[in-house]
């Protein structure tokens, strides 16, 4: 028993060491990296793309378009801010009752509809608002069919000059899309 103990430690010793300079290489650049990640988290790390979704389906069963926007709360803010809305507080406790008729207002001007040649106006329905997303709902009514449908989106182009408004519709059993942005905010599809 004593000589496989002897022979074990003999073994043990002619072990090459640990590298201990890379495993201080490897802690040291861990600590920056974490400490990087951890500043740009502390200071407000914002999204570094400017994208808003706008969905339109047509529903035959009501004669209608059912409009969702998907827009980034923290650019919806500041969006709101540029038309002289105060401090709206968007999903949280202390959110502003006016925060619909902001919204409502902000949409009216900066998104317009044509449907089969004529301008159509739509209905404010209400909003969500997840962690970071804002949901705008809004509807138009008496649309019978769709044949064709021209979209101007200047959502947020008085904010952010790289501004992408998707516009997805589905209409007659078709998916189509647009991609506007500033300079070219306003697509036609045809159904």
């Amino acid at each position: 028993m004593l000589v496989t103990i002897v022979k074990a430690k003999r073994n043990f010793s002619q072990c090459k060491p640990e590298m201990p300079g890379r495993r201080r290489r490897f802690a040291r650049r861990s600590a920056i990296l974490f400490g990087l990640l951890l500043a740009a988290a502390l200071l407000g790390f914002r999204h570094p793309f400017h994208v808003s979704v706008c969905q339109v389906d047509h529903n035959p069963q009501t004669q209608a378009l059912e409009i969702t926007f998907k827009i980034f709360t923290d650019d919806l803010e500041e969006a709101l801010a540029a038309q002289g809305a105060r401090r709206l507080f968007l999903g949280d406790a202390r959110e502003s009752q006016a925060v619909d008729r902001y919204l409502f207002n902000y949409l009216k001007h900066a998104v317009v509809f044509v449907v089969n040649g004529d301008t159509a106006a739509f209905q404010y329905l209400g909003k969500e608002i997840e962690t970071d997303v804002t949901w705008c709902y809004v509807e138009i009514a008496k649309i019978a069919q769709v044949k064709k449908i021209s979209v101007t989106s200047r959502l947020l182009h008085e904010i952010f000059e790289d501004q992408i408004n998707l516009v997805h519709v589905k209409a007659g059993g078709k998916l189509k899309s647009l991609q506007l942005r500033r300079g070219q905010a306003t697509g036609t599809l045809e159904f």
